[in-house]
């Protein structure tokens, strides 16, 4: 006499209800990954698969805004370093137009958050501060060669000059 087993029925779109879902998408990649190595079934890894693979598609969208450094008074024939983020961004030896009242200037796309500007003057003056972007920022740097202090002014729009 033949016996029949009844097939398990085996729902592949069920997911675990112990997977914690967390609010931030790279803890969810992150604890998706370790989840799917607990599951043998192969059902079950390739839903997870598809999951990850969403999640990695879908990227965070990073608002990215317009980042002025303008070198302006005071300097003159000195050695200026500007570093954005530790990266250097401007390396000149410069002096001051008195007409312009500057001397340079770089723009940059940055993207929303907090940054760091480092100015160095002829290696024997420094200054590094933290600034944070929500929208376009202007920077910029002046020198008092007096005192060999260097000082920052931030602004929303671009400075004017004649």
């Amino acid at each position: 006499m033949r016996t029949q087993t009844k097939a398990k029925k085996s729902n592949i779109f069920k997911i675990p209800t112990f997977v914690p879902w967390v609010v931030s998408i790279k803890q969810t990649r992150i604890t998706l990954i370790f989840t799917l190595l607990k599951y043998r079934k192969r059902s079950t890894r390739l839903i997870f698969l598809l999951i990850i693979s969403a999640l990695v598609s879908c990227q965070e969208d990073s608002k990215t805004f317009d980042l002025g450094v303008d070198i302006q008074s005071f300097f003159d024939q000195d050695d200026v370093q500007v570093f954005i983020d530790d990266k250097q961004v401007i390396h000149e030896e410069l002096k001051t137009d008195p007409v312009f009242i500057v001397c340079s200037s770089v723009r940059l796309q940055k993207n929303e958050g907090n940054h760091t500007i480092r100015v160095v003057v002829n290696d024997t003056s420094a200054k590094t501060e933290v600034f944070q972007l929500k929208n376009d920022l202007f920077i910029g740097v002046n020198y008092d060669p007096i005192s060999k202090e260097v000082s920052f002014i931030y602004a929303s729009h671009p400075f004017g000059y004649r």
